[in-house]
């Protein structure tokens, strides 16, 4: 499951800062922060960041930032809430999504918000269909 949110991770940054102003690499690091747990996104954010500023010309580190802020408050949130369910999907990435395009402004926000959204609920439904089911070690006979 790692290498494929990783590479989700490589493709929408490739997509973001080449064709495409939807905040790509923002939900994927999003799904992986929810789908793997633990601290493993925030050194693929800082990196994602840093690559997305380059491609689209920015001052390199205000995406990396964030990008960190938000893994951070998912993972304060994560002993609260059940992050890793559609309805926490679907809002955090509608959220971050309209906060990121305020920060840095692209035509049509509203509708890039709503878009991501969808798409997020999307992805989220296939990664848990996607996702190994646990094994019982009972045998049916």
């Amino acid at each position: 499951m790692h290498k494929l949110l990783i590479g989700l991770v490589v493709i929408a940054l490739v997509l973001e800062g080449t064709l495409t102003s939807l905040p790509l690499v923002l939900l994927s690091l999003l799904l992986f922060r929810v789908v793997v747990r633990g601290n493993n996104g925030f050194l693929l954010a800082f990196l994602a960041g840093i690559i997305l500023d380059i491609f689209l010309v920015r001052q390199p580190g205000q995406t990396s930032v964030y990008f960190l802020v938000v893994l951070f408050v998912i993972g304060m949130y994560e002993k609260k809430f059940e992050v890793n369910s559609l309805p926490f999907i679907s809002l955090a990435t509608l959220v971050t999504a309209s906060v990121y395009l305020v920060i840095f402004p692209a035509p049509g926000s509203f509708i890039q918000a709503i878009s991501i959204t969808f798409l997020a609920g999307f992805l989220y439904i296939v990664l848990r269909l996607k996702k190994p089911k646990k094994q019982s070690s009972i045998s049916h006979l």
